[in-house]
């Protein structure tokens, strides 16, 4: 559910923080050494908050001092879907204030990607602002925010408002703004390398562009260039997963269409679920996949629910048998694919 008073803010006076790779748990610790609650990692697939790296409490000679005061945000994995749900979500108190005031960090990677440093420039972050952490450190003073979102307990406002920032910083910076009733955007897979991909997914691409969508590839795009499409979208039609949470970044009368390539049991995750709860409109779900499907392989086709949408959104497929003659020739290319894949590591063993 919705709710915004279970946002916290606390100031830690010489606290302090542990990176990945220590003895101790990574995460804030209290003056008194007692762990802090939400600093650590959302365990996947769950809504606990910890780091588990063994050991107790933190060992007094692995640590530094620095006389400053800083915000806290955390483990950064680098993974975008990741960083969306679990690590942007304490942004929410850093917003606008402080710009003199360090924020700390611990990386999963050994540097940040591109998309990653262009968020946080948009948050107001420049890398200046950023101290990435590689041992132990007390501060005089650690600023912490609860997170904005925590799955299967709460969603508010202020998780919304986050990504609501970027999108105004990407419109100030010159990015022509466009009729909201023109821009009809579907996110696709097709581009990344084959183990990756939907199966199907390229003829309902074709489909969609028949019908005067744009078919983006966000792998391929800076994180402005995709804000900017999704902030002057009317309809957003992608795969269940990391693509579809991309709405964050459209206005919230929004029109997103989920197609289930998973066979999934209720064809969004429980992180959509959440996050459809701040848009006027709850997504519409398509099953589009066959039984076999899974997430990590997912047969794409024209389902009868899918038929079903088209019908509702007034998209035609104009090209009935040939759209079908593609997917046959698509399923038995990657069938071929996986095969020699298979072949090859047998040889190799």
């Amino acid at each position: 559910m919705v709710m915004n008073e279970c946002l916290k803010s606390a100031s830690y006076r010489d606290a302090t923080i542990v990176p990945r790779g220590f003895s101790s748990k990574a995460g804030l610790y209290d003056k008194n050494g007692e762990y802090v609650k939400y600093s650590g990692k959302r365990q996947y697939g769950t809504d606990i908050y910890v780091f588990d790296d063994g050991g107790g409490g933190v060992k007094e000679k692995e640590i530094k001092y620095i006389d400053e005061k800083v915000y806290y945000l955390g483990d950064l994995r680098c993974h975008y879907g990741h960083f969306l749900i679990d690590e942007a979500s304490r942004l929410w108190g850093i917003l606008g204030e402080n710009a003199d005031v360090r924020v700390v960090c611990f990386l999963a990677l050994e540097q940040m990607p591109k998309w990653l440093l262009e968020f946080f420039e948009y948050v107001g972050l420049p890398q200046s602002r950023l101290l990435i952490l590689k041992r132990p450190t007390k501060f005089t003073e650690v600023l912490f925010y609860t997170p904005a979102y925590i799955s299967g307990k709460y969603i508010s406002n202020q998780y919304k408002n986050i990504f609501n920032y970027v999108a105004d910083n990407v419109s100030k910076r010159g990015i022509p703004k466009k009729d909201i009733n023109e821009v009809k955007l579907y996110l696709s897979r097709s581009n990344l390398h084959k183990i990756y991909r939907s199966f199907g997914e390229r003829v309902i691409e074709k489909i969609l562009r028949d019908n005067g969508f744009e078919i983006l590839h966000p792998e391929c795009m800076t994180l402005a260039e995709q804000v900017e499409k999704y902030m002057h979208a009317s309809i957003i039609i992608s795969t269940n997963g990391t693509l579809s949470h991309n709405v964050l970044f459209a206005s919230k009368d929004i029109k997103l269409v989920i197609l289930d390539r998973a066979h999934s049991e209720f064809g969004i995750n429980n992180h959509q679920a959440a996050i459809s709860l701040l848009f006027e409109t709850p997504p519409r779900i398509v099953r589009c996949s066959t039984k076999n499907s899974n997430h990590a392989i997912s047969y794409m086709g024209i389902t009868e629910d899918m038929r079903k949408m088209f019908e509702e959104y007034g998209i035609v497929n104009k090209h009935v048998l040939r759209r079908r003659i593609e997917s046959i020739m698509e399923y038995i290319g990657y069938g071929i694919f996986f095969a020699m894949s298979k072949l090859k590591h047998i040889i190799i063993k």
